[in-house]
């Protein structure tokens, strides 16, 4: 029997990633998508050959054959419209795009009013399922190389969209922009939309309970900021440029080695982050190899696992909302 998904927003990254990558996985029906924009509503829903378009959130959620949600909106707009489907779906199960909201605040009111809706809402940190982290995570783990001695993250964003063919713009794309981001928040807001995943990583691989020792960087969120966690001392540098490409990699400094994740643009498919070894005793250089593949694939893979009941929620939004405390705290220091 085919699973059947639903899709709340037409924008970017649902078109080019979130639709695609669950129409990839097998037993899938694209049930319904919604959107406000009428203009670009009729055009994504006859692309992709939905069964159902609406301009109305309640209308979609009066569907009861929808089996799954795919989330991706204004990130101002998300934890609203989360609560609204709380109240309206009891056991759907939910991919919402990352951050978990724009205000921890709110976040954890909904964390601790709807405990079994939360269990069943998996975040979009899609990083968090390329080969060459799982591959870090054991290594670290097994102590491969020794302990790990320092983290340094340099991540200077770019273009990640890599000019993404085939996609339909909204006819009121710039006034679309200035909505959903305030003038009053469009640093923080851009800050956490982008540099979030750094975080959601460093808990992954390292530690969940993140010290932040000193912030350096300015209200554009330029700079760095030094952390720590399980006496590991971390380094963050953030910056933006203007370049076609996205710049963003972890090296870890081991007792015998250093290891290097380079990741590419987010919206560039079928490109993996890189992994790169160096050895310090035996003096040479390991590159591993990975098949041609997609994060945002990888994650659906899984969010359809995570539907049928096969794996537990791989990122849960209890540890969303702590990278948002972070980065307010963060924010605070400025």
């Amino acid at each position: 029997m085919k699973i059947q998904v639903a899709f709340i927003g037409a924008g970017l990254i649902n078109q080019y990633c979130h639709i695609p990558s669950i129409l990839d996985q097998k037993n899938i029906k694209l049930n319904s998508i919604c959107d406000k924009d009428g203009y670009l509503l009729d055009k994504v829903s006859k692309k992709f050959l939905f069964e159902n378009q609406y301009s109305n959130i309640d209308n979609l959620l009066n569907n009861n054959k929808i089996d799954a949600l795919v989330l991706t909106v204004a990130r101002k707009d998300t934890l609203n419209l989360l609560e609204k489907i709380y109240n309206k779906k009891k056991n759907i199960k939910i991919l919402c795009e990352k951050p978990f909201g724009t205000n921890s605040k709110k976040a954890k009111f909904l964390i601790n009013n709807y405990p079994s809706q939360i269990n069943n809402t998996m975040i979009g940190y899609m990083k968090i399922y390329e080969p060459a982290v799982n591959d870090v995570t054991n290594i670290i783990k097994n102590k491969k190389y020794g302990d790990l001695l320092s983290l340094t993250i340099k991540n200077s964003m770019g273009d990640s969209y890599c000019n993404p063919f085939n996609y339909i713009k909204r006819k009121n794309l710039n006034d679309y922009k200035k909505i959903i981001a305030p003038k009053s928040r469009i640093h923080f807001d851009k800050y956490l939309n982008v540099f979030c995943h750094d975080f959601n990583l460093i808990k992954k691989l390292i530690g969940h309970k993140i010290n932040i020792e000193n912030v350096f960087i300015n209200k554009s969120g330029i700079g760095r900021v030094n952390l720590s966690t399980n006496d590991i001392p971390i380094s963050l540098d953030t910056s933006y440029n203007y370049d076609k490409e996205w710049y963003e990699v972890f090296k870890f400094n081991f007792s015998n080695a250093e290891i290097e994740i380079k990741f590419p643009p987010a919206l560039l498919k079928n490109k993996l982050a890189s992994l790169k070894v160096i050895e310090y005793n035996k003096n040479q250089k390991i590159i591993y190899k990975y098949k041609s593949d997609w994060a945002f694939r990888i994650q659906a893979y899984n969010f359809l696992k995570f539907i049928r009941g096969e794996i537990n929620n791989p990122s849960n939004p209890v540890d969303a909302c702590y990278d948002i405390e972070l980065i307010e705290k963060i924010w605070k220091k400025i």
